[in-house]
């Protein structure tokens, strides 16, 4: 379940200890801590592991996010509602556990903008520090963005490396930018003009392995079908 903490910085940790509607192991004991962090300032949220930022969804330029007016716990899900005020843009995002065991974690964000203004273009990129292990197993050169790619990541209190693998749908690659490099994964977000009153959605899937392992193209297939398979919130 998650823990949320209301300090400076809004936080929530996941815990195994009582877990619902997720598909999980016994032994999870293993399993090194996962806390998502929103920054006071507007400037990211963070995912970390042991404490390490793994991954941020983060503005771009100088966009920013307001703070929070109000996040809840629903079973496996975090949400975080995110006001306009005087932003370019209005956000909420529903953290939902889908699978936790002692090897891997499965963290889905459902990232939802909009806006009240006539003429505004947010983006938002999600980042993940880290060398490339493999890129667009399902390569598609129709695609603007590959469908999965995976990113090594060191852990410094278990030394050992973590495999970061995001996973998108076809629909939303096909409206994301990929700005990536050698040393970090940058997927650029909502890159286009947003009409007033439209409710955009993007919702990855990231896929956290203890210890790093090699992602064959069969598994790569594999968690892109679930995620495919897996109906988007309406709610969310």
């Amino acid at each position: 379940m998650w823990q949320v903490h209301h300090k400076r910085e809004l936080s929530a940790t996941w815990s195994a200890c009582v877990a619902t509607d997720v598909n999980f192991e016994p032994d999870t004991d293993r399993w090194p801590e996962l806390t998502v962090k929103v920054d006071p300032a507007g400037s990211g949220i963070s995912l970390l592991v042991n404490q390490r930022s793994i991954g941020r969804l983060q503005p771009v330029g100088d966009q920013r996010f307001s703070p929070p007016c109000e996040d809840y716990i629903r079973g496996n899900q975090w949400h975080c509602v995110f006001p306009q005020d005087t932003n370019a843009f209005s956000m909420k995002v529903v953290w939902t556990m889908v699978e936790h065991s002692s090897s891997h974690l499965l963290i889905e964000p459902t990232i939802s903008i909009q806006t009240s203004l006539l003429d505004s273009q947010p983006v938002l990129d999600w980042v993940v520090p880290g060398v490339a292990v493999s890129v667009d197993l399902l390569n598609d050169s129709s695609r603007p963005c590959p469908l999965v790619q995976s990113r090594s990541s060191e852990d410094q209190r278990s030394e050992q490396s973590l495999g970061i693998v995001t996973v998108l749908s076809r629909s939303d690659a096909s409206s994301t930018s990929d700005a990536s490099a050698h040393v970090e994964m940058r997927l650029r977000l909502f890159g286009e003009f947003l009409e007033k009153g439209v409710i955009r959605k993007s919702r990855p899937w990231i896929l956290i392995q203890t210890p790093l392992a090699a992602l064959s193209r069969e598994q790569a297939t594999h968690w892109q079908q679930r995620l495919e398979s897996t109906p988007l919130p309406l709610t969310a």
